[in-house]
């Protein structure tokens, strides 16, 4: 089977997709750092924590939400508005696994390896991308 192949329809494993670079944020980060971090990777999401110790995900709605919920971006922390309540799969798992997955958890990233050993995010962006590969 050819690699485009293997990637229709999803059933290329999410390993396939990583670059090898988790954008990670520490806790005590502003929001305002947040911001900046987001925008200079280029990225929706960032870890908060570690690739060895995984505390949380921040997303760029979630410093929107904090937001317009009136919190000051220099004085509200990483920590206090990080997701704790992560999705995880394993490298091995397919896009369209992956795709379902945050279907039913209602999730737009899911963290790929495990809170001591992470080695990507997927996020919904990734699996329509992986879907339009023939």
């Amino acid at each position: 089977m050819t690699r485009a192949a293997a990637m229709r329809g999803g059933k290329a494993p999410v390993q396939r997709y990583l670059n090898g670079v988790v954008a990670c944020v520490a806790g005590e980060a502003s929001l305002r750092e947040v911001a900046r971090k987001l925008m200079a990777v280029e990225s929706g999401a960032l870890v908060v924590g570690s690739t060895d110790r995984v505390d949380g995900l921040i997303s760029e709605r979630d410093v929107v939400r904090a937001l317009g919920l009136g919190r000051d971006l220099d004085d509200c922390r990483a920590a206090e508005v990080a997701r704790t309540d992560l999705v995880y799969c394993d490298p091995a798992t397919t896009m369209a696994e992956v795709g379902a997955l945050m279907t039913s958890e209602s999730v737009r990233h899911v963290l790929v390896g495990g809170p001591a050993r992470l080695v990507g995010i997927v996020s919904a962006r990734d699996v329509l991308l992986a879907g339009t590969h023939t």
